[in-house]
């Protein structure tokens, strides 16, 4: 049944399929069909991109997959379709292509030129041509050679858009959307089977079966609470009149006489017929029908399996499990270059395959669309709006300089340049109301972090976004400082910002073999001057302050002298040795190939993790817990 397989001879045959809608080949012309409304989602856009039945869809897979996933780190949800031509052109631009490689804007072109003016209210059979040209423009079924299976669903959709078009008769026009909405009920309510030969075992529903002979029959689902079936009265007819007639679910009567005489019916069509039914449905206990308590009973046990052939399902022989401990990938090469940077250590020290998995096997989730602004680009918002900040002040003299309308005044700008850039970036323009939203919370926490830099001891900005290279035994790693302070008596600090709720708090997230946050270390580690302070700036709303190891107290808030959670750093060159052993045995374990299954924090590393699947962490856990392994 895998794709690819061809056809293959069953020994049954499922006699109701799913709904027409369903099949691949549908779903793909449904996402294409959703471009008649002007406006397409990114599910659609992205099926569409990613279905081998448009034109295209084979030959131009691998450019169009990467589209995809610009598309998903662009965050967008929903695009005019005469946008399209230029997020091709921005994709190919950040890939050093031509929008050609993609090969889809000329049919997005071909597309609007046949479609009817936007908001347009037109009659079914002009829909039903437009759609048909919409297909046309596409490709539509593809390029490849269809299946026989596929031949078939392609001539019942076209057969079932038909019929969408015969209602013109009594629906009144409709705009692009309404016909959509329509079509898709018409093909929700479908069934669709392929014809397969004839198969020894049919599966079939009470309907089809009744009036036919089989050489032997099991019935399912003969429980006493399902058959007889309970009334079902039809809402939108008088109740009287379906008495009257005798209607099917008009009353209990009927529907026990209706039930006797289809297991009547039943149980004459064969030579052995078995009946069976549930025995228990949650809490519920469940017995069988009334309609055949008189048969005898069995159990399962005294049933023998036919001697019939497999098939090919039942494998030949049965080989012998074995057991593979397999903790160790390849080393990096002498030439490989280390992806990542600092993320390889923190990677690393949470868990060695997610190290492993993320930054080698490049084994990571398509980003989720929304709505909303994700936490990942809130946090750049936030560091952008950090970074215009002290472009402009450069220094707490600066700071303390402004009244309450200068800092506004600041903080507006600052906001301004970071709503920009990421628009800039993400090829994205937010629209009003979100803008609006994100603005007025970014400009809220950074009033509130401007208050607490009031509070430390004078300081001048000597660096922001500071780069540098770390060598680490064997590996090279860039780092990129948030920013670095000069104080007065010419000692440095180090910032990293964090804007989570759930960040750990330094100096417990540096600490130990495994830290939790290598950042800073290694900030420090490549720093040659004197260090007065290692600091986590937690920017978040409500909770805004430091955390780290200061050379003494006064040079941030809270931090240094008897303050709880302080730290403090008198022996400088003794914590750079502990980071750098630390480290290095961190960037040694990758370089060689440590690749275990080991989170530090058990269910709390995994959390936040996208490689369960490949990991099989629950699993393995489930197997400890059972005594298995």
């Amino acid at each position: 049944m895998l794709p690819g397989r061809g056809e293959t001879r069953r020994p049954f045959n499922v006699a109701s399929g799913p709904p027409l809608a369903d099949h691949a080949i549908v779903r793909a012309a449904r996402a294409v069909l959703a471009l008649l409304s002007g406006r397409i989602t990114l599910a659609d856009l992205s099926r569409i991109l990613r279905s081998p039945f448009v034109a295209g869809g084979v030959s131009r897979a691998p450019q169009r997959a990467m589209f995809d996933v610009w598309l998903r780190e662009q965050g967008i949800v929903e695009l005019d379709v005469g946008q399209l031509s230029r997020y091709v052109a921005s994709f190919a631009g950040s890939r050093g292509a031509h929008p050609a490689d993609v090969a889809l804007d000329g049919s997005f072109e071909r597309t609007r030129a046949v479609l009817p003016a936007a908001g347009t209210r037109c009659s079914l059979d002009v829909w039903a041509t437009a759609m048909s040209r919409c297909l046309q423009a596409f490709g539509w079924p593809g390029e490849r050679r269809l299946t026989v299976v596929e031949q078939a669903t392609v001539a019942a959709f076209q057969a079932a858009v038909a019929r969408f078009a015969s209602l013109e008769l009594v629906q009144s026009p409709l705009d692009a959307r309404g016909a959509l909405r329509l079509l898709t009920a018409l093909l929700a309510r479908e069934p669709f089977q392929v014809e397969r030969p004839e198969a020894p075992v049919q599966v079939l529903d009470l309907p089809d079966a009744c009036g036919v002979g089989f050489d032997a029959l099991w019935i399912t689902g003969l429980d006493d609470e399902r058959w007889p079936a309970p009334a079902d009265p039809n809402p939108f007819i008088p109740l009287e009149w379906q008495r009257t007639h005798a209607l099917p679910g008009a009353t209990p009567e009927i529907e026990l006489e209706r039930a006797r005489r289809t297991t009547r019916r039943l149980l004459g069509s064969s030579p052995v017929v078995l009946v069976s039914h549930g025995v228990r449905d949650g809490d519920r206990s469940r017995g069988p029908s009334p309609l055949v308590r008189s048969l005898e009973r069995c159990e399962l046990r005294e049933l023998a399996l036919a001697d019939a052939p497999d098939h090919g399902f039942a494998p030949s022989t049965v080989s012998p499990l074995e057991t593979l401990r397999d903790n160790r990938a390849p080393p990096l090469a002498p030439a490989e270059a280390t992806r990542g940077g600092t993320r390889v250590l923190k990677l690393q020290a949470a868990c060695p395959f997610r190290a492993y998995g993320e930054l080698r096997l490049h084994a990571t989730s398509l980003a989720t669309a929304s709505s909303a602004l994700d936490a990942r680009v809130r946090g750049v918002l936030m560091h952008g709006a950090l970074e215009s900040t002290w472009r402009r002040l450069g220094s707490s003299a600066a700071l303390h300089a402004l009244d309450e309308a200068g800092v506004e005044g600041v903080v507006a700008q600052a906001v301004e340049d970071a709503v920009v850039a990421v628009e800039r970036e993400h090829v994205l323009a937010l629209p009003p109301r979100r803008r609006a939203v994100e603005s007025a919370r970014l400009a809220r926490t950074l009033r509130a972090w401007l208050a607490v830099e009031r509070e430390r001891a004078a300081f001048d900005v000597q660096a922001l976004e500071a780069q540098s290279t770390v060598r680490l035994g064997a590996m090279s790693l860039g780092t990129r400082a948030d920013r670095i302070d000069r104080l007065a008596d010419g000692t440095l600090v180090i910032i990293d910002y964090k804007s989570g709720a759930g960040e750990r708090r330094a100096p417990g997230a540096w600490s130990g073999a495994r830290p939790d946050e290598p950042q800073l270390p290694l900030y420090a580690l490549a720093e040659t001057k004197p260090l007065a302070g290692l600091f986590i700036a937690h920017v978040r709303p409500g909770r805004p302050g430091f955390s780290g190891v200061a050379r003494a107290a006064g040079i941030v808030p809270d931090v240094g002298g008897d303050a709880e959670g302080a730290g403090t750093m008198p022996r400088v060159n003794e914590l750079r040795a502990r980071w750098r052993e630390a480290l290095e045995r961190l960037a040694a374990d990758y370089a060689g190939g440590d690749a275990r299954v080991d989170p530090k924090h058990g269910w709390q590393t995994c959390r936040r993790c996208e490689l369960a699947l490949l990991c099989r962490v629950a699993e393995r856990a489930a197997l400890a817990e059972a005594g298995d392994v």
